[in-house]
C-alpha cells in the first residue's frame, strides 16, 4: 500500500520553512517510502523539491482566522490520493519514529484525542493536528462540508469540530505518541488537571517517553522556542 504525507499551507501564517521542516523531520524519522503532498494557495512552494506533489487549494475565500477549514480539502476524492494518507499540521516538530501513525488501525480513520485531556482525561473531543485514513474513504466529510460552506464555518469553531460532528466513526491514536507542547511538554506539563498548574517551575521542558510528535497548538510556534533539544530539531 502506498504511503502519503500530507500538509496544508494557506496564507502567510507559516513560511516555506515550516513545509520543509515537516518533510525533513518525517524523512529522518521513518523507513517508510512516502510521497509528500502539499495543499496550498502558493504553488511556488514546489521549487524546494521536485518530488513534492503540489495541490492547489480551492478558492473558498476563507479569512485567515478560519483557514484551518482548508484541511477539509484533503478529503476531496479528485485529489487522487491512494493508499495510506497521513496528515500532519505544519506547526509540529517530529521527535521520533512516526511509522506507527501510518500503520495504526489501517482500516480506520485515526485522529488525536483533543488536548483538553489534560484537564479531563476522558475528554471526548478530537484534535485534527494529525489524521490518517485510507484512499478516499473520508470523501463524505468533504461532500458534507461543500453542502453549505458558509453555514458550516459559522456553526463550527474549527475543522475538527465539523469532522467530529459528521464522522461515521474514528479511532484515537495512542496518547503517548503526540503531545501538546504547551500543556504536556513545557514545564513538565500541567498536573492535577488544574489550569496553569505545571509539574516543574521555571522554563524547562520534559519530553514524555514515547512522544513522537510535539504539537504546537496556539502559541508559541516552533520558530519561537529556544529550548534544546526541540530547537535543534527546528530548521
Amino acid at each position: 500500500m502506498h504511503a502519503n504525507l500530507i500538509c496544508v499551507k494557506s496564507g502567510s501564517l507559516y513560511g516555506d520553512d515550516y513545509v520543509k521542516n515537516l518533510y525533513d523531520g518525517v524523512k529522518r524519522n521513518t523507513g517508510i517510502d512516502f510521497r509528500f503532498h502539499v495543499f496550498t494557495d502558493d504553488p511556488s512552494i514546489g521549487k524546494h523539491d521536485s518530488s513534492w506533489v503540489i495541490h492547489r487549494l480551492p478558492d473558498w475565500q476563507l479569512p485567515q482566522n478560519k483557514a484551518w477549514f482548508y484541511k477539509i480539502a484533503v478529503f476531496d476524492p479528485s485529489n487522487g490520493l491512494d493508499g495510506r494518507n497521513l496528515y500532519i499540521d505544519l506547526d509540529c516538530i517530529i521527535l521520533d519514529d512516526v511509522s506507527g501513525f501510518w500503520e495504526h488501525g489501517q482500516s480506520a480513520f485515526n485522529i488525536l484525542q483533543d488536548f483538553n485531556r489534560v484537564y479531563s482525561p476522558d475528554f471526548p473531543g478530537i484534535n485534527s493536528s494529525i489524521m490518517c485514513w485510507t484512499d478516499d474513504s473520508m470523501r463524505y466529510i468533504y461532500d458534507q462540508f461543500l453542502l453549505d460552506i458558509p453555514n458550516n464555518i459559522r456553526r463550527y469553531r474549527g475543522d475538527q469540530d465539523f469532522i467530529q460532528a459528521v464522522s461515521r466513526g474514528h479511532s484515537i491514536f495512542p496518547t503517548a505518541w503526540a503531545r501538546s507542547y504547551r500543556w504536556e511538554i513545557w514545564r513538565g506539563g500541567i498536573k492535577d488537571h488544574k489550569p496553569d498548574h505545571y509539574a516543574i517551575p521555571g522554563d524547562e521542558i520534559v519530553i514524555p517517553q514515547d512522544c513522537r510528535i510535539a504539537v504546537f497548538h496556539g502559541r508559541p510556534k516552533p520558530h519561537e522556542i529556544q529550548h534544546a533539544p526541540l530547537r535543534a530539531l527546528w530548521g
